[in-house]
């Protein structure tokens, strides 16, 4: 049997409903929110997401199969960052909603988004990415050379 080949790309602001497709089923199927506020979230998103890109702050990366069908996608924002002892620069690249599809996993997709990610960041001449690592993600972070950090977070209560 021949092994099915990918090809990945970055994701224009033309990609942004395939590309937002994929970042619903990430939140989704993490449980961070329901399919119902997934796709009301995504009109804001969508808006943000095009202001950040023309700004060179937002990337995202797809990989499509042979038949053209998106089944991975994840982002590198440049977000605002104060400066300090661990980053001397204004911006941080963040790695943020890298998701495959179930049926296209343990493939090597998300490592292959991440690698671009990274080479892109060191294009840039930043010396490091942050991301929020699920449970699921931890063990392909830390084989790819992330670290975990001691970063929490308190929700308010409304």
């Amino acid at each position: 049997m021949a092994k099915e080949k990918f090809s990945l790309s970055r994701a224009s602001v033309e990609d942004m409903d395939e590309y937002e497709y994929l970042r619903r089923m990430f939140l989704v199927g993490l449980k961070i929110c329901t399919e119902k506020k997934a796709e009301a979230a995504y009109i804001k998103y969508k808006k943000w997401a095009k202001k950040q890109s023309r700004a060179g702050k937002w990337f995202g990366f797809l990989i499509r199969n042979e038949a053209g069908k998106t089944v991975s996608g994840g982002t590198l924002w440049f977000k605002e960052a104060q400066p300090n002892q661990i980053c001397s620069e204004w911006r941080m690249p963040y790695l943020l909603s890298l998701y495959t599809k179930p049926s296209y996993r343990r493939k090597g997709l998300a490592a292959l988004i991440v690698k671009e990610v990274i080479k892109l960041a060191k294009k840039k001449r930043y010396s490091m990415i942050e991301l929020h690592a699920s449970k699921q993600g931890k063990k392909l972070y830390k084989k790819l050379g992330f670290v975990a950090t001691s970063e929490m977070r308190y929700k308010i209560k409304s």
